[in-house]
């Protein structure tokens, strides 16, 4: 899809787009080298649009940009992916503390119609979008753009393996149901009951993408 009748900012912005959904979609793997001249020449741009784009992954954690030997798909160790985890535990849980007792039934209605999304669909790319959907529903009433911030950085840190793992039927029937119990919770406006399904979901995935990266 050539892009080079965009702006330079526009065309980075959509080679970042494709560029994260091919790494969401496992078509690069952990570690491997992204040349700038093979994507400029897939796209049909420059050079500089791949290098803004690529800054832009960088800074999501999905590339990592090593001087003079090129971008590599990042590749953090299990430990890494664990504690990573561990803080957005943290992160989340008071995020859903804080949006709470603001829920009303426009917003549990919101919440809901992305779970639903989420449990019709199968394909890893999408029922990450439907995931990241779900939670920022649930944490969406706490109005605070900076903790949002700070959590959607840590799941593009870890989750490009999870989505992928998420699509096998096991585990993604585990999923939805973790889902739809948070979820309950919520409606039933029982909030210890409903972050400690939070907290067990979280740590679950945890423990499932690092086992992933360790084989």
């Amino acid at each position: 899809m050539p892009l080079s009748n965009q702006s330079i900012s526009s065309a980075a912005d959509q080679v970042a787009d494709a560029l994260r959904l091919a790494i969401l979609n496992g078509e690069f793997a952990p570690g491997q080298a992204v040349p700038q001249e093979e994507i400029a020449a897939r796209f049909g741009v420059s050079r500089i649009p791949v290098r803004d784009a690529m800054n832009l992954l960088q800074a999501e954690g999905l590339l990592h940009i090593v001087p003079s030997k090129g971008s590599f798909v990042a590749n953090p160790t299990p430990d890494e992916i664990l504690e990573t985890y561990e803080i957005r535990v943290l992160l989340e849980l008071e995020a859903l503390r804080l949006a709470f007792h603001h829920h009303n039934a426009q917003s549990l209605a919101r919440a809901e119609r992305w779970l639903r999304e989420f449990e019709l669909e199968t394909e890893p790319a999408q029922l990450g979008e439907f995931d990241r959907e779900f939670h920022a529903a649930l944490y969406a009433p706490a109005n605070k753009g900076r903790l949002f911030e700070l959590i959607n950085s840590l799941r593009t840190l870890t989750n490009r393996g999870y989505y992928l793992q998420m699509s096998t039927p096991a585990h993604l029937k585990q999923c939805q149901a973790a889902h739809r119990e948070i979820f309950d919770h919520c409606k039933k406006r029982n909030l210890r009951a409903a972050k400690d399904a939070l907290r067990r979901h979280l740590l679950a995935a945890g423990s499932f993408v690092a086992e992933a990266a360790a084989k």
